[in-house]
């Protein structure tokens, strides 16, 4: 959940381009193929539940409790009867718990709210602390003044850039980048959830080195990437078919015999 507040309307800082101060083969190397045209403040915050089942839950059964307790998000009010019944039979069958990920200053403030003390269950407790978190911030949004992320515009787009300089084009491998970090996440859980299991110590250790292994691999593509762009959607495809031979095709199998863990973020 984020709130981002409308940008001044003020002519912002133009560059003054100097050919005979920089190196024009290098200048993507060394300004990047874009420049930073303003902030947008604002505020983020994450609130992330993590829902672990007990040993004698069915994996449908709780994703059906988890769905219907979820209804809550984004609606004003106390919880309905219908949602508490199904926060206690999530209660009933998992383990959830919340951690909260805020960027801006107001988000200290976040941390020290509670909800009011009433009878509950824990998985009750637990969704009204982070229904709070997330009350709190939508209410305080005219408070929120982090500069959170900077606003980037083409070089292109300057009216004094010069023609004949050239910069990479991004767009593929930006595009293409969240399929690996995506790869990248789901990885690192799964060897996370994994380490939990009763798997011999053997197996343990090469789950984590695949784990870090991809990890390399991961970065290696994205200094690659940044270099040579234009190959960036065909080297991603090889990294993952590397991830689905060096993890999934070796370790997905134990998962199964390990309680399924999963998580809902806002």
């Amino acid at each position: 959940m984020e709130i981002r507040k409308q940008q001044d309307a003020e002519e912002p800082f133009q560059p003054v381009f100097n050919e005979g101060m920089y190196d024009r083969a290098r200048f993507t190397s060394d300004f990047g193929d874009r420049w930073i045209h303003g902030f947008q403040t604002g505020g983020r915050i994450i609130v992330r539940v993590s829902i672990t089942s007990k040993e004698t839950a069915s994996k449908r059964d709780i994703q059906t409790h988890a769905e219907a307790s979820l209804r809550f998000w984004g609606v004003a009010g106390s919880f309905s009867a219908r949602v508490k019944k199904s926060m206690g039979e999530l209660d009933r069958h998992a383990h959830v718990d919340v951690s909260i990920h805020y960027q801006g200053d107001m988000g200290h403030r976040a941390l020290g709210m509670t909800p009011e003390t009433m009878e509950r269950t824990a998985v009750e407790e637990t969704f009204e602390q982070a229904k709070s978190w997330a009350d709190w911030f939508v209410e305080s949004a005219c408070y929120h003044e982090y500069k959170y992320q900077t606003v980037l515009d083409d070089y292109e787009n300057l009216a004094n850039f010069p023609h004949r300089q050239k910069t990479m084009d991004y767009s593929a491998a930006h595009k293409v980048s969240y399929m690996v970090l995506k790869e990248r996440v789901k990885i690192s859980e799964l060897a996370s959830v994994l380490q939990q299991g009763f798997l011999t110590a053997d197996l343990k250790r090469k789950i984590n080195k695949a784990d870090i292994e991809i990890g390399s691999a991961c970065k290696q593509w994205v200094l690659e990437a940044a270099l040579f762009p234009a190959g960036a959607v065909e080297s991603a495809m090889v990294l993952i078919e590397k991830i689905t031979a060096d993890f999934y095709a070796k370790y997905l199998r134990y998962l199964v015999r390990h309680p399924p863990q999963c998580s809902f973020i806002a």
